[in-house]
């Protein structure tokens, strides 16, 4: 069954609103890894070009021909990264319209389940089950860590020790509790994805670690919650979460979060129940 993979990585609903240029241009380039996902006949919507030589040793690699893909870049230079308003725009729309006559029973497949996701699958008659849910913007709210650990809390699905706070001294507080469990704690704006809004605090001499933008070795007694604050918050983010951490706990939270996210076809509490049974406690 042919399929439309659609490269919007990066997108507001995933990433935050106010990512750098830097950010940006490493979102859409994200289309590369991405394609790796392509299987013979499928259509690649990438808010990059995606070089030739590229596609060819991902289809040599995976046994097809290159040849099998179609890829449809939107001529667009308002945005990098395939948001919405690009996914929508008459022309992108035409070209894809044009594409599926030539064969039936297409499928979506998205990086991210956002409203305009939903709303494309409408008008190209391509039904896909959790559109309900993405029309109401409902994986935006499990893309929420606040919303994340209170929902995973409610159903008592084990999370790495932390809080949630909306002002300085909620974050000042929350650190003085977490820091003597283990000497490291990690700062994670409330919105966002790939570790970009993330913070690791440290009194251990350590390498640079996985799951943030930085690694900063502080000394406590020194510690600065209002200018943490005002470096991490945005505009439209004025909540950050935080968890006590350790190597486990860098990779099994951002694990148990991207297959939240991508359970869209559940419902909140099926889904719920769906990650508790895929992990193993041990690893959190």
């Amino acid at each position: 069954m042919p399929r439309i993979l659609i490269m919007n990585a990066g997108t507001p609903q995933m990433s935050g609103a106010h990512l750098t240029k830097a950010q940006l241009s490493l979102a859409a380039n994200s289309a590369f890894r991405s394609a790796w996902f392509a299987q013979e006949g499928d259509l690649i919507v990438s808010p990059v070009v995606i070089p030739a030589d590229l596609l060819s040793f991902i289809g040599g690699t995976l046994n097809f021909h290159s040849s099998a893909l179609r890829l449809l870049v939107p001529a667009s230079r308002q945005s990098t990264i395939l948001d919405d308003c690009t996914l929508l725009s008459k022309t992108v729309v035409e070209r894809l319209k044009r594409h599926i006559r030539q064969k039936s029973d297409w499928q979506l497949y998205p990086c991210y389940s956002t409203e305009g996701v939903a709303r494309l699958a409408a008008i190209l008659g391509i039904p896909k089950t959790g559109d309900d849910f993405a029309l109401q913007r409902g994986p935006d709210l499990l893309n929420r860590k606040s919303h994340f650990r209170q929902l995973a809390t409610s159903v008592a699905l084990p999370l790495p020790h932390g809080s949630v706070a909306t002002d300085p001294n909620g974050l000042f507080k929350a650190v003085t509790s977490l820091k003597s469990e283990t000497g490291t704690v990690i700062v994670k704006l409330d919105n966002g994805a790939g570790g970009v809004g993330n913070v690791i605090l440290t009194s251990n001499k350590s390498d640079p670690l996985p799951g943030a933008r930085d690694t900063r070795w502080v000394s406590w007694p020194s510690f600065d919650p209002e200018a943490l604050w005002s470096e991490m918050t945005t505009a439209s983010c004025k909540t950050l979460s935080w968890n006590r951490t350790t190597w486990p706990d860098l990779y099994s939270i951002s694990s148990i979060q991207s297959r939240m996210m991508h359970q869209s076809l559940l419902s909140i509490v099926e889904a719920y129940v769906c990650v508790k049974a895929q992990t193993d406690p041990k690893e959190l």
